[in-house]
């Protein structure tokens, strides 16, 4: 049976090992909750002005976008434990900066000119 004394050692040690996951994750919600929460109000006049989109158009996609990572949410804690923290981050960080780069990549006649 453990006793307080000799379980802070091991607390120690897991609480010591597990701070890089902490702090990638922290900052991975801070870039991504900022971007999320204060990011339209950079670019929602730019889109409607170079684009001609209607504002509830851009404001619609920005709450599918919330509401799409809302329900993905629950998914997140089995991917971690089936494929582990680093491979789930990564992933999603890649997918975040790869997917707009693979969209400007596209051919559309509104950027031909």
């Amino acid at each position: 049976m453990r006793t307080v004394a000799t379980a802070l050692p091991v607390a120690h040690q897991e609480l010591a090992t597990g701070w890089p996951v902490i702090v990638a994750c922290t900052a991975a919600a801070i870039f991504a909750w900022g971007f999320g929460a204060f990011g339209p109000a950079v670019y929602f006049a730019e889109l409607k002005e170079r684009y001609g989109w209607p504002a509830a158009t851009i404001g619609g996609a920005t709450t599918l976008a919330f509401i799409t990572g809302a329900l993905l949410l629950p998914f997140v804690g089995a991917a971690i434990e089936r494929f582990g923290q680093r491979r789930v981050l990564t992933s999603a960080a890649r997918t975040r900066v790869d997917a707009p780069i693979a969209d400007l990549r596209q051919p559309r006649p509104d950027r031909l000119t």
